[in-house]
Formats: structure tokens, sequence, C-alpha cells
């Protein structure tokens, strides 16, 4: 008997020992597979546990997604295999009964939703469903809410006739007829601006925009980041250059190019091109986002030394601390000095850990590779 002819008879020998028959196994969709009267949730993967069957969580995986949740929970342990039925990622439903899924890594739980009309019953998106007498939210559902006038405005805000919903949660303060999503987390009403269900603070609905889908925002005054005023920045001349999924803008306005709220040394808008999502390049000068700390770096060459520098700011305020400034030699920096910050007399105390991240390898690498392009 050959190698891989042994593999499959001690397969098959171990797949009858556990009652398991691969001629009767169905892929039912988003990592459910029917096997025999058994359901399981292992990805289309065979594996020989009745962990993946999700009539059968152990006691320790209720009580630990009970505990996470904050609740009781409510796991069927009957199924009927034959109705089952997968409506998507995380709701599925038999004749009876209609289930959802909590997962994380390594661990499953299919939980009953007690109050759900099995007949009517449909998702809307990963978080949201409805059926005839509700809108559910995840395994929950909303009271009160009208399923026949849901209006789906994000993953995580809907509304109906009466109340705007976040995350399932009611929001008395918004307008439901008015309220409506502008880009990003923004959104607006007849009251004002939000980001999430946040206020925007002296934002003017009439004029607000979202610059792209980034966090940063204008209105005829103002420009904003994640519903925050940035007071240092012209609205009127306010532009998006980059937003990078990571989490960060790189923005300029007629007075220089700004990382966040941080500005690039020498940067002139006029000139100031992306070359990827983490370097750019503006005359006689390269510029670096030091995804670590957020830190936009500016490199250039002084009487033929190569330079690094950048501000640096306190963590919590912003406030700027020093004017950093050392030169590239090989595979370190040398001579590294503190000095007053733009527009200040003083050095403020920063930091090990801030002059760390600056001289970090990785990054002085980057600094010795931006040097090469100003050759």
């Amino acid at each position: 008997m050959t190698k891989s002819l042994c593999i499959a008879s001690y397969i098959v020998g171990i797949m009858v020992c556990f009652g398991l028959n691969l001629a009767h196994s169905e892929e039912l969709g988003f990592g459910y597979t029917k096997r025999g009267e058994e359901i399981h949730f292992d990805n289309g993967r065979l594996q020989l546990m009745t962990s993946t069957r999700v009539d059968r969580p152990s006691p320790e995986n209720v009580k630990g997604f009970s505990r996470a949740l904050g609740r009781n929970i409510t796991v069927s342990q009957t199924l009927d295999v034959a109705s089952f039925e997968v409506l998507s990622e995380e709701y599925s439903r038999d004749k009876n009964r209609v289930f959802y899924k909590w997962i994380s890594p390594g661990r499953f739980l299919l939980v009953e939703l007690t109050e759900a009309d099995v007949a009517s019953f449909k998702p809307i998106n990963f978080t949201y469903a409805v059926d005839k007498n509700s809108i559910w939210y995840q395994d929950r559902a909303i009271k009160e809410s009208d399923p026949n006038t849901l209006t789906l405005i994000s993953n995580r805000i809907v509304k109906d006739a009466k109340r705007v919903y976040i995350s399932g949660e009611p929001q008395g303060h918004l307008d439901t007829k008015s309220f409506r999503h502008l880009g990003s987390a923004y959104f607006v009403d007849t009251n004002g601006v939000y980001w999430g269900n946040k206020p925007v603070v002296e934002a003017d609905p009439n004029s607000f925009r979202v610059l792209g889908e980034s966090f940063v925002a204008v209105d005829d005054q103002n420009v904003y980041r994640s519903g925050e005023r940035q007071p240092h920045l012209d609205a009127g001349a306010c532009k998006l250059i980059l937003h990078d999924p990571y989490g960060y803008q790189v923005l300029s306005d007629k007075n220089g190019v700004y990382l966040n709220q941080f500005k690039f040394l020498h940067a002139d808008p006029k000139d100031f091109k992306m070359i990827d999502n983490i370097s750019a390049r503006g005359g006689q000068y390269i510029f670096l986002v030091d995804r670590w700390h957020v830190t936009p770096v500016t490199v250039y060459k002084e009487n033929d030394r190569l330079i690094a520098s950048t501000v640096f700011y306190e963590k919590k305020t912003s406030v700027p601390l020093a004017l950093v400034k050392a030169e590239v030699v090989g595979e370190k920096l040398k001579d590294v000095t503190l000095s007053p910050p733009p527009g200040e007399t003083t050095v403020g105390a920063v930091p090990d850990w801030q002059l760390g991240i600056f001289q970090r390898a990785d990054l002085v690498e980057r600094m010795k590779k931006a040097g090469e392009l100003l050759k």
C-alpha cells in the first residue's frame, strides 16, 4: 500500500471513529459546514473535535463570552440541521430560531435570539438586522424601534422615524428627520455638526464639509480634525494632501505643511509632493513621516552634512518643547542638539523616550536613504 493510501485509510478510520462522513459534507458559506447531522463552524477545514459544533459550546466558552459582554446570554443546544441556513457572516437561523455568532481569536459562540421572528428576520449589515417587530443590533432587539422606517446611515449608525441609534443606543439629542452623514465620522442635523455623537463646537452646519474621507473638515471659519478645532490652520487655504489608513493626515495651508497638527520644518506648500505615504519632497528637503509617534521629520544638507530635524511636543497638550537637530553619520545620529522651538525662547523638558524614538535604527536608516535622494 502506498504512503498516500495509508494516510487516506488512517483519516477515514478516524472519521468513522468520530462518526463523520465526508460524503455527507456540505459547505454552507461563511465558514459553516454541514456534516451528517451536525453543523460545524470551522471555515471549511475538517477538525475532528466537537468544539467546532455550533450546538456544543463548552461551559467555559459560554461563561467567557458572558463575562466579556457583561450580561447573560442564551445558547441553544438543540438545532434543526435540515433547515439550518446561513444568512450572513454573523446571522443564521433554522425553522425555529435565529442565531448571532460572537467570535474572538480561537473561539466562537452561537447565541440564540429568543425574541426574533424567524420568518421575517433579515440582516442589514454586519451589526444591524430587522424583523417585523424590531431593529436588531448584534444579538439585541432595540426597544421601541421601527423596522419599517429604518435608514442605514453608516455601519454603526441607523435611524428610524423616531430616533437615531449609534451602536444600537438611542441618541435623544439628535434630530432624526434631518440627521445625515457628511463623510468619515462627521454627521449633521438641524442643530449642528457631530463627530460620531459628539457635537463639534463652533461648527457651521451650512458651510461644513469633509475633506475626502479623512478626519479633517472645514467650514467658513475653522479647520477641524476628529471633531476638534485646529486654530493653527487657515480654513480658507487648507487642503488635504494625504489621508493614510494608518490614521494620520498630511495637510497644507498658506503658512506651511502639517502632519496632523504638527508642522513639517522648512516645508513650502507650493512645491511639497508626496513620494509615498511616509515620505515627501520639496525643494532641497526630504520630509519623512515617523509613524511611531506621528512625527514629521525633515532631512536636508547643510555644509555637506546630512541633517535631520524635528520639533518635540508635550504628548498630552501638543505644546512644543524643543527643536531637535542632528547629523546623520552612517548608522547613527551625531551631535544631537536641542534648541527653543520656533516662536519660543526656552527649551522645555524633553523626556528620554522621545529622544530614543528620534534615534531609532530604522528611522536613522530612512534618514540616510533620504540623503541619497538629495545628491
